[in-house]
């Protein structure tokens, strides 16, 4: 996958996980805000992957 469509994926999965985050917190419900949240992680935890693929970075390390 190119760039673009990564950046793509990570901001549409990233605004469900924000979305399921604020309803859990806002309803006081335990399984979205645990759904929201660990979507939320992964897509920030794959953008700062793909950040350091793109920077070399992991060429170093």
């Amino acid at each position: 996958m190119d760039s673009a469509s990564i950046i793509a994926w990570s901001v549409l999965f990233g605004s469900i996980g924000i979305g399921y985050l604020t309803y859990g917190r806002r309803k006081k419900a335990v399984v979205p805000l645990c759904i929201g949240f660990s979507v939320f992680y992964e897509q920030c935890k794959h953008a700062v992957d793909c950040r350091r693929y793109f920077s070399g970075y992991s060429l170093l390390y």
